[in-house]
């Protein structure tokens, strides 16, 4: 990562201790950026964050939520959130999704994203989203421990394959080749370009989705209610040999801890405020996932 960028990046990336304990999300992006926060700083999973659950209110209404469950024997660490879009004060976060509706909004200070460090908002959404992974983006400020020029072409082509990378070098309707060149030459990750332009130029996307099957890179991770373990079927043992690295899911039980309820909006609002009506809600998550369409959760506050 170049220097003036990796300076924009929260002071606390740089904190080399133990620590912290990490939220792990529901993919491939989130867990392999786990594994990196472990082996470079020993820090473990102690918190599961499901996106796509529901609850069955008072009424006998079922409502769509995301539920973060926690080990039993938890720390009482600082949190990270590992490809979670946290927002308010106190929340440190690796992430990089689009976490703002107006250039105005109010923005978490201190989660280690390229979008939000520049800004990436509804109205430049196409010019300036950085659309690679926070797997990749961690790699690169961390790059004087982890030399990703040694890696094997598939190992390569997999990092592009997380959060589909790939597919903006294959131009359909809009060209976002060069805002993505950018960003990959910012973070000092010029040979992904090369890669990327030359399998697509080659046979379009199926190199790199053919990738995708063999490892079910977009399976979700997922409790088991019955054991309280976290599952998956992505090839975790495939990518494990591949990589020469334990890939592998915690293997600890996890316990209901917070529910946030969920909502999806379609289309334009002037702000994040907006979202959240009256004195008794304030968002938890946020993310623009397209450029018309948010996901985001709310929890209850004092009023």
């Amino acid at each position: 990562m170049q220097k003036e960028l990796k300076e924009k990046f929260p002071e606390w990336c740089g904190d080399t201790s133990k620590e912290y304990s990490l939220i792990l999300s529901d993919d491939i992006d989130s867990l392999a950026s786990c594994y990196i926060q472990n082996r470079l700083f020993g820090r473990n999973v102690e918190y599961f964050m499901d996106f796509n659950s529901s609850y069955i209110d008072e009424n006998g209404w079922r409502i769509d939520c995301q539920k973060v469950y926690r080990t039993k024997n938890k720390t009482e660490n600082n949190v990270i959130g590992i490809d979670i879009a946290i927002e308010g004060d106190g929340w440190y976060t690796w992430d990089n999704h689009v976490t703002r509706i107006s250039s105005k909004d109010n923005y978490n200070t201190e989660s280690a994203n390229l979008n939000t460090i520049n800004g990436t908002n509804y109205f430049n959404y196409y010019d300036k989203k950085f659309a690679g992974s926070t797997l990749i983006t961690m790699l690169s400020y961390y790059s004087d421990k982890i030399d990703i020029s040694k890696w094997s072409e598939e190992m390569k082509m997999i990092l592009c394959c997380t959060d589909s990378l790939y597919t903006c070098f294959d131009v359909w309707k809009r060209d976002f080749r060069p805002v993505q060149r950018k960003y990959l030459k910012e973070l000092e990750m010029s040979e992904l370009i090369e890669l990327m332009e030359f399998h697509v130029a080659k046979n379009k996307k199926r190199d790199f989705e053919e990738l995708k099957q063999k490892y079910n890179l977009d399976s979700k991770i997922y409790l088991n209610p019955h054991t309280h373990k976290l599952e998956t079927k992505i090839d975790l043992f495939g990518l494990s040999e591949l990589f020469k690295m334990d890939l592998s899911l915690p293997d600890e039980e996890f316990e209901d801890f917070k529910i946030y309820d969920k909502h999806v909006h379609y289309g334009y609002v002037n702000n994040k405020e907006s979202l959240c009506t009256g004195n008794t809600k304030a968002l938890f998550n946020l993310a623009l996932v397209k450029k018309d369409m948010i996901i985001y959760s709310t929890r209850n506050i004092i009023a």
